[in-house]
């Protein structure tokens, strides 16, 4: 066994997957564990991980994520990690909590930066002050509003409450808790707000003194700095004059011993087996529209970081469940048994077993067994009978595109890898195990086209699910006594608050005093870059305009690991206005239902062999300012139109068939299918309506930009508010006319012209142009716009109508308020601003990064206790916005911001400060992308007239902007935010000014 200084290193090992040489290290003296993916990426990753398992539902996990960022013995600052935030060029910045772990990951592309952010992160975890006045902030306080009303307040409180009120994260709550009972798992890890006042600070800090240390601690580390370099600085910033020692290194066999079976001491922690299957029915918030219950069959496998059972696992869920035309999701959807499939169903691997999961949402309680019954038919069928060979297939592709393909899913790739070497990591097991994906999936693969692959197959569906006891059949039924059980449960904390309104009010001014101190000098001890320091060049992505059979088509050569993406564009603004409602279910049709006198089955199975994924989309934008100034729209028949986008993806071997999928499917499709059809109106109601409450914070920024912009009229008719109505209507519409309307739009869209995107590499892009000159050779170009339909300057106007309680016209007031049954809100204002081309535009862009890091974080989050504050410019609409989620004074939240921004305005920043903001803002100009997001922006930007040379001003305009620049634009929107629109979604709103629209997402049927 090697050493590097006072590191052993226990295993070295190369990935070629993913280009990587994994190093694994542990510190002799504290026992602190380094596992590095050291390879040629830029974009270096850090995560600190720490194994929390919480005893109880209070949130001390969650509450002491949040609160190890705000102040640490090196850096004593209230809000670290806001500055962080507000001034580095971080790719990634986050921290998160899991059922059994808690994660700080971090990522930047600038090595200094990186070793910024490591600095910070790991004096947070290590040595963090877990201040009473953080713990008030944080976790819960009394709290008395100006009328003496008393409440309790807290970020991780209201952001709890706001989980609470979602019935699908109720649904994905109660499968792990009922599957693990008598585990940690039975508690909630993120805390349920009733029992987060039972946390205190002492148990707060004997919670981090039990799980934070050294000797606990799984260090993961991505990219190209040299692993010795990064030990140096942890050695150095966090573990020399340490007192703590670890354990002992392992030997070589303990080292490398086996991922299938957890150490005795992890095992016990996680031990839950049943004797015999168990059946749980419990409520949960009526607050999604749903109109009956969630049934979940739920089954427990072994860990997770086996990668045998692992892929195995996996394998099994595709087979049964990977597509429309799989045997469990087409016989529950044929039983109609309930309305769609549930969104919960699919294997769960972030925990120490794994758990499969099937079932349907709109289900009757009485069908609970039903569901079981219907499931273990199809089960015991394909026992005794095999699996079909194009379920075989259709599975094994994939499993095999999901292993090749790289994605940036609301951050870097590397935080896949990340999640799968801490699988197993923090429960006994080496990182390596969980990583080793394509060894296990070629593994499996060769069993399963061995000549007994079938009977392989059969008797994993015997051995996983058919003879497996732990089975949990779950039922969670949409209740309105749910919401009036735990309001009641609220009101009981409130009133149990033994302190004088005075004593309280003295509490408050007090933690406000902390929350609001000045903190400029101890700001300085978190080091970041100038201006000076960052390159003003521009990720360019190369795009080729050529023609295929006279069809525009766009290429973009990229590294896409043998994959080809393609879209077609379809001009939709050649429909008439009272069409545009529509189209977005006309898009989940298109490529949801039969084609090629295929029935949906049939062509969903050929779907699932051929491709890695298959769909349909509208999309609109505005033009850049350079755009409509030279007129584009009026020469170029592409520029600036609303789009409908087909989009398929595959591997280059089957490009052919794949792009033979997607024509086949725009040419002909059935919409005679009443049956799929009054399904897929079912599913889409379904989806939309339980989207309101977690996503609240953009249906209310899309109604107020609404009337801001054309392009902002059709997103909210598209996929606002508006859009919940025409959902609704749409699932009790009749359903022949309904399959007329679409079959009259279709006809027009079809002669509407197209043009084509490519994202490949070199040999994709030559297989894609093949497959497409026979099929474009009946298709034209797309001819100059008309003119799009008109919809009116103010916008609102053209909406779909609102019910007001009083009937006002909701275009009349400048204040909207959505009631709906959550225990938190959201708040929204939308107003003017500068052009996407300007100078001015940057400078609201940079201020608003300022204004949402500094001012919005102190008065709305920190003292506010709202989840989320936030403000932006969207410059190609021209649209300034501000936001709040999970709020639980949103109301408020709109004055405080109102008021907040005119202050703004009056402020002057120091040339320090704005060095910060600079440098933070900029970290959004420069962030990766995957090659099919980098396919795809090309060709957006192209549609739109957006020009590198544009973007390059861009930077070297926030580079150098001035103090005066950032002043000037603070009072330019002060000015604008006059005409403002605001709206809110909230529970009981008691306030007096604006309408009140009730949003319908109460359930619909009494019988459920």
């Amino acid at each position: 066994m090697s050493t590097y200084k006072k590191w052993e290193l226990i295993r070295t090992e190369q990935f070629d997957d993913y280009k990587s040489t994994g190093l694994f290290y542990r510190h002799t003296k504290t026992g602190m564990e380094v596992f590095h993916l050291l390879n040629d990426d830029e974009e270096n990753l850090f995560a600190f991980g720490f194994k929390t398992l919480n005893p109880t539902s209070d949130g001390a996990a969650h509450v002491l994520e949040h609160s190890v960022l705000c102040g640490s013995k090196r850096y004593p600052l209230k809000d670290p990690f806001m500055q962080l935030n507000s001034q580095s060029v971080k790719t990634f910045l986050n921290a998160m909590t899991f059922p059994d772990k808690t994660l700080y990951p971090a990522a930047s592309m600038v090595k200094a930066d990186y070793f910024n952010l490591m600095a910070v992160y790991g004096d947070a975890v290590f040595n963090p002050l877990l201040l009473k006045e953080t713990f008030a902030q944080e976790a819960h306080r009394f709290e008395a509003d100006e009328t003496g009303r008393i409440s309790i307040q807290g970020v991780v409180y209201n952001e709890m409450k706001g989980a609470y009120s979602s019935f699908d994260s109720i649904v994905s709550d109660c499968v792990i808790r009922y599957a693990f009972p008598g585990t940690p798992y039975a508690f909630d890890s993120g805390g349920d707000p009733v029992h987060i006042p039972d946390l205190t600070l002492d148990k707060l800090r004997a919670f981090h003194a039990e799980h934070y240390s050294p000797a606990k601690c799984r260090l993961f580390l991505y990219g190209n700095i040299p692993t010795e370099t990064q030990l140096d600085f942890i050695e150095d910033r966090f573990l020399s004059g340490s007192l703590q020692e670890g354990a002992k290194s392992p030997d070589a066999s303990e080292a490398h011993r086996s991922a299938k079976t957890l150490s005795s001491s992890e095992r016990s922690l996680y031990e839950c087996s049943f004797d015999e299957p168990r059946f749980v029915e419990v409520s949960g918030p009526a607050c999604g529209g749903e109109t009956g219950a969630t049934v979940l069959l739920n089954w427990v496998f072994g860990p997770s970081s086996d990668m045998n059972e692992y892929m195995e696992a996996g394998i099994l869920s595709e087979l049964l469940m990977g597509h429309d035309a799989s045997p469990l999701t087409k016989a529950l959807v044929d039983s109609g048994l309930g309305e769609d499939t549930s969104p919960n169903n699919g294997l769960e691997t972030e925990l120490a077993r794994l758990i499969l999961s099937c079932g349907m949402r709109g289900v009757k309680k009485r069908n609970a067994h039903k569901i079981e019954d219907c499931i273990m038919k199809v089960l015991n069928d394909i026992a005794a009978s095999g699996f079909d060979s194009s379920d075989i297939k259709a599975a094994l592709m994939s499993v095999d595109f999901s292993l090749r393909e790289v994605q940036r899913s609301s951050g870097p790739w590397s935080l896949v890898l990340m999640r799968r070497a801490f699988r197993g990591w923090l429960r006994g097991s080496d990182p390596f195990s969980a990583l080793e994906t394509r060894a296990a999936f070629e593994k499996v693969k060769q069993k399963i086209k061995a000549p007994d692959g079938n009977e392989y197959l059969k008797n994993l569906v015997k051995r996983f699910l058919i003879d497996n006891p732990h089975r949990l059949l779950l039922s969670v039924v949409p209740d309105k006594s749910y919401d009036k059980q735990r309001e009641k449960a609220y009101k009981a904390q409130n009133a149990s608050c033994k302190r004088s309104l005075d004593e309280l009010q003295k509490e408050q001014k007090e933690l406000q005093t902390y929350q609001q101190k000045n903190d400029e000098e101890l700001r300085s001890l978190i080091p970041h870059l100038k201006p000076s320091d960052l390159e003003k060049k521009v990720d360019i992505i190369h795009t080729e305009k050529t023609e295929i059979a006279g069809i525009p088509v766009f290429v973009h050569n990229e590294t896409a690991n043998g994959i080809v993406y393609i879209n077609a564009a379809v001009p939709v603004d050649i429909l008439d206005a009272e069409d545009y409602p529509l189209l977005p279910f006309y898009a989940q049709v298109l490529t949801n239902t039969g084609f090629k006198e295929m029935s949906w089955t049939e062509a969903a199975a050929k779907i699932a062999q051929i491709t890695g994924g298959f769909g349909a989309s509208v999309f609109t934008s505005s033009m850049s300012l350079w755009a409509k100034k030279h007129k584009l729209a009026e020469t170029d028949p592409l520029t600036g139109r609303d789009w409908l986008f087909l989009r398929v993806k595959t591997l280059a071997e089957y490009a052919r068939e794949g792009i033979g999928l997607l024509f086949d499917c725009f040419e002909t499709p059935d919409f005679f299918d009443t049956k799929r059809l009054h399904d897929l109106a079912l599913e889409y109601r379904n989806d939309f309506m339980s989207s309101i409450i977690p996503a609240g914070h953009s249906y209310a920024v899309s109604r107020c930009a609404a009337s801001l912009s054309r392009s902002k009229t059709v997103e909210e008719i598209w996929s606002g508010l508006s859009q919940l109505y025409t959902a609704r209507a749409l699932a009790s519409q009749d359903i022949n006319a309904l399959s007329e309307k679409l079959q009259r739009i279709h006809k027009r869209l079809v002669g509407a012209g197209l043009c084509i995107n490519i994202t490949a590499d070199g040999e994709g892009i030559r297989e894609a142009k093949d497959a497409l000159k026979p099929r474009l050779s009946s298709f034209k170009a797309p001819a100059l716009s008309a003119g799009l339909p008109i919809f009116s300057e103010s916008g609102i106007k053209d909406l779909p109508a609102l019910t007001c309680l009083d009937g006002t016209d909701e275009s009349k007031s400048s204040l909207s308020v959505y009631t709906a049954p959550s225990e938190t809100g959201f708040a929204a204002a939308a107003f003017a601003s500068s052009p996407f081309g300007t100078k001015e535009s940057v400078y609201e862009t940079l201020f608003a990064h300022w204004f949402t890091n500094n001012v919005l974080w102190e008065k709305i989050r920190t003292i506010g206790g709202a989840y989320g504050a936030f403000a932006y410019s969207d410059a190609l609409e021209c649209v300034f916005s501000f936001a709040t989620y999970r709020d639980p004074d949103p109301l408020r939240s709109l004055d405080t911001y109102i008021d907040c921004l005119h202050k703004a305005s009056r402020a002057d920043l120091s040339k320090t400060v704005l060095e910060r903001a600079i440098t933070g803002c900029y970290s959004k100009e420069v962030q990766p992308r995957s090659p099919s997001s980098r396919g795809f922006t090309g060709f957006i930007r192209a549609l739109y007239g957006i020009r590198d040379e544009q973007r390059e001003e861009k930077i070297e305009t926030l580079l150098s902007a001035r103090e005066k620049d950032v002043r000037n634009a603070a009072v330019f929107l002060s000015e604008r935010a006059q005409k403002v629109k605001r709206a809110l979604i909230c529970g009981n709103y008691t306030g007096q000014d604006g309408i009140v629209i009730p949003l319908p997402l109460y359930p619909t049927t009494t019988e459920l």
